[in-house]
């Protein structure tokens, strides 16, 4: 694991030699005999086990700083854990679909006709219109929602935008925006929220939630463009 995908530690001072908690529920058997001050101990009755000290007055901790009061639990009692963010191969994935994903919503919503057609075979020529890139989703569902957001979008008015990677943890969940200009209601912004898996080298989207204002997806019948 590199150095950069490590997270911050939780202590941000060094120096700090335990953790300081707010009063908690499983104290209750130490809290209630009423001291001031006293020790943090282990909530199992066959351990009890001391994990640190409170003072209702105030515990000043090892970097200088008095917290009052003072529920101090040390650091060599807690187990700290560390959670990686995505590395730079994931990183890499992630933006690698995002683009696709851009790229495929935007045939899809240019396209003269929105109907779902499996890859050509070798030697055969098909009409026009997007290749299926969709696995398990409700197509005809879907096909109503793009019809109606067909109506609005313009490629001269829209941009698409993609989150930091670091804000995923798996490359297969991708998540892109676009903002436009329809002619009908104004500006308006689209959320897409995707799950894409490869398999023997083809893409393939086996879930997809769009969000945004309803009526974006609400098809007229005077527009409408459908090839089965």
């Amino acid at each position: 694991m590199s150095a950069n995908t490590i997270s911050p530690p939780i202590l941000l001072n060094a120096t700090c030699s335990g953790y300081f908690v707010e009063p908690m529920k499983w104290m209750e058997p130490f809290l209630e005999a009423g001291n001031m001050a006293g020790k943090i101990t282990c909530p199992n009755k066959k351990c009890g086990a001391k994990l640190g000290s409170y003072d209702w007055a105030g515990v000043q901790c090892s970097c200088k700083e008095w917290v009052i009061p003072g529920f101090c639990i040390h650091r060599s009692k807690v187990d700290e854990v560390v959670t990686s963010g995505p590395t730079s191969e994931m990183a890499a994935a992630l933006s690698s679909n995002a683009a696709w994903l851009q790229s495929a919503i935007s045939e899809l919503l240019i396209s003269p006709y929105i109907h779902f057609r499996a890859p050509a075979a070798i030697g055969i020529r098909l009409g026009p219109g997007p290749i299926d890139v969709f696995k398990r989703v409700d197509r005809e569902e879907l096909k109503q929602r793009l019809l109606g957001l067909q109506q609005h979008y313009s490629p001269d008015t829209v941009t698409f935008e993609t989150p930091a990677t670091g804000t995923s943890s798996d490359h297969n969940e991708v998540h892109v925006t676009f903002t436009g200009l329809s002619k009908e209601t104004g500006p308006y912004k689209v959320a897409i929220d995707a799950n894409v898996k490869e398999t023997s080298g083809t893409r393939k989207i086996s879930s997809i939630n769009m969000e945004g204002n309803p009526e974006l997806f609400r098809k007229k019948a005077s527009s409408e463009k459908i090839e089965l």
